[in-house]
């Protein structure tokens, strides 16, 4: 019953698949089909906090300008990319999510002289999470925004204004190595708003969990849960674990 109820949970009670569990290839084009429904897109409001330019600092008469800052942001999260095999060292598997960000900055000036300012920041982030699939849980984890942000130690500083959303995120076994889970961070383009782009180091780093996917439905997040712990479980089953199914 428990094979039927992951069969079920992946077609959306639709219809059987023709010969028991899906197979490693099935469930990606199950994904494949389903991304429009694995994205997530929710609004925050930061601020407002006082900001000053940094060469204010620098002159008499300016240190005590300073402008409340509130940035409005948008932000969009893809379907998580899933890779078709184990990496090469036959024991690590690579899921990669874009995440973008777009801030509607507006700057309140304190001083009558000065002008207030309007400008719209985006910020374009892609991780990578490598799981070592032997000393992961097999069943992903679905946890709301302020859990998460929790249980990542990350500061609560934004308000949620409109969007519910979903993590869906891979837990390391309770004996796992630190290593278990890394999290691969790449350089970040950011764009001002003013004409300036620079870019943001990125990281690599290992991780208490692995937050894989941003999902506005909890269903939809459930059934990604479902389809990823049977990923999970077919490359911690297979015979050979460098070669693609």
């Amino acid at each position: 019953m428990a094979a039927m109820g992951l069969v079920l949970a992946l077609s959306g009670g639709g219809r059987l698949w023709a010969k028991g569990d899906p197979t490693f290839d099935e469930t990606l084009k199950w994904v494949e089909k389903h991304r429009d429904d694995l994205r997530a897109e929710w609004h925050t409001t930061e601020g407002p906090t006082k900001w000053q330019p940094e060469d204010f600092k620098n002159y008499s008469g300016m240190q005590d300008w300073f402008w409340d800052r509130t940035i409005k942001w948008t932000a969009k999260s893809e379907c998580p990319h899933f890779n078709k095999a184990l990496e090469s060292d036959g024991e690590s598997y690579s899921i990669t999510r874009a995440v973008a960000f777009t801030g509607l900055e507006t700057d309140i000036s304190e001083q009558p002289s000065t002008k207030d300012a309007s400008y719209t920041k985006l910020v374009e982030a892609r991780y990578t999470w490598r799981v070592k699939v032997s000393q992961v849980v097999p069943d992903p984890v679905i946890m709301d925004y302020k859990e998460y942000l929790q249980r990542t130690n990350q500061t609560d500083n934004r308000s949620v204004d409109v969007g519910a959303y979903y993590y869906v995120c891979i837990m390391p076994k309770s004996d796992a190595n630190q290593d278990a889970i890394i999290e691969i961070g790449d350089d970040q383009r950011v764009d001002d708003g003013r004409g300036n782009i620079t870019t943001t180091k990125g990281h690599k780093q290992p991780v208490s969990m692995a937050g894989i996917a941003t999902v506005y439905d909890k269903k939809m997040a459930e059934r990604l849960a479902n389809a990823v712990g049977h990923l999970i479980r077919l490359l911690q089953n297979q015979e050979h674990p460098k070669e693609a199914f």
